[in-house]
């Protein structure tokens, strides 16, 4: 299967991954060698899915996928049935993806809140989720039935 999108924006700061005029095509899902592919430089990134690329495409944004080896900040409370969906990404860094996902209204700030897991598992744990996995960092979302609010947050951008 092939996916093709293309996005035209308005321009905006480079720090919130914004497009101009640019077209991809990609199969998905599948993995992007790249020069030094699967080097900490160069890693080897997993292609976004069609899904993934509609997303980008309606934010204008380039997609960032993540590496089969990095992993994504979950609370437990994922796999409940909470409401509402909310992931938030940092840059990645030291095999994390920069994403934090949890259900519900509250946010805790206990260091045990979040539990990394392999990007890999998390269909499985919140498939939900996976459609704005592309976005990159800085990027924020909040999802429910009959409900999404995806958003940049250039603060993200600033904590280290």
């Amino acid at each position: 299967m092939r996916a093709t999108a293309s996005a035209r924006a308005l321009a905006r700061p480079s720090s919130c991954g914004r497009l101009q005029d640019v077209q991809l095509t990609v199969r998905s899902p599948v993995l992007a060698p790249g020069p030094g592919s699967g080097s900490a430089c160069f890693p080897t990134r997993v292609l976004p899915t069609t899904e993934q690329l509609q997303v980008a495409q309606r934010f204008a944004v380039l997609p960032l996928a993540l590496t089969p080896s990095e992993t994504v900040g979950v609370a437990s409370n994922i796999r409940t049935a909470l409401l509402p969906l909310n992931g938030l990404r940092h840059r990645p860094e030291n095999g994390t993806s920069g994403w934090y996902l949890w259900a519900g209204e509250q946010f805790s700030e206990d260091p045990d809140f979040f539990r990394p897991l392999h990007h890999e598992h998390l269909s499985d744990w919140c498939p939900a989720a996976m459609p704005y996995l592309a976005l990159p960092p800085g990027w924020r979302f909040l999802v429910a039935p009959d409900y999404e609010d995806v958003w940049f947050d250039e603060m993200l951008l600033e904590i280290d």
